[in-house]
């Protein structure tokens, strides 16, 4: 999403769009490989904080209450916001998804720009 939204790049956004419909059942590998982020220390920076964060964040959010226990064992490949609300068996673990995506959106977004300026500087 985030490099939909903040590329400049025809062909960083075609990778992107392409990886929309796997996105969607958690399949990550079209951008992991095709852009590649494995290989891309500047990218590959947001793609670890962005399993970590929501990680710790999702921990305390659950020690203090806001989110209940998982209780459900969902399908790696049920799309994010559903196997929130699936997982928990209540709309806060898909208002948390949500957050999330929006969040981790935000942290990707000075990634991508500098990954742009760099790929454009060699080009």
């Amino acid at each position: 999403i985030a490099i939909i939204i903040f590329s400049k790049r025809a062909d960083n956004k075609k990778i992107a769009k392409l990886a929309i419909a796997p996105g969607i059942f958690n399949v990550s590998e079209p951008v992991t490989y095709g852009l590649p982020i494995v290989l891309n220390p500047i990218l590959f920076i947001p793609y670890l904080l962005s399993w970590v964060i929501p990680f710790f964040l999702g921990q305390l959010l659950t020690e203090i209450g806001l989110i209940p226990i998982i209780t459900n064992n969902v399908p790696w490949t049920v799309p994010p916001i559903l196997s929130g609300l699936l997982y928990s068996g209540s709309i806060m673990g898909a208002l948390y998804q949500a957050f999330v995506i929006v969040i981790v959106v935000i942290l990707y977004m000075p990634f991508v720009r500098v990954a742009n300026n760099l790929a454009n500087k060699l080009d």
